[in-house]
């Protein structure tokens, strides 16, 4: 059980916390790290 949970303490996922007022692009990053990070959920 101490092997499990270290494997998943060492396992890191990308955070990204996108933050902004009407029309300042926060759609257009989401669809930017959509192409860059395909493999994660955005």
């Amino acid at each position: 059980m101490g092997n499990e949970h270290n494997s998943l303490m060492e396992k890191k996922i990308p955070l990204f916390i996108v933050t902004g007022s009407s029309g300042s692009g926060k759609t257009y990053v989401i669809s930017e790290l959509r192409k860059i990070l395909p493999e994660f959920t955005l």
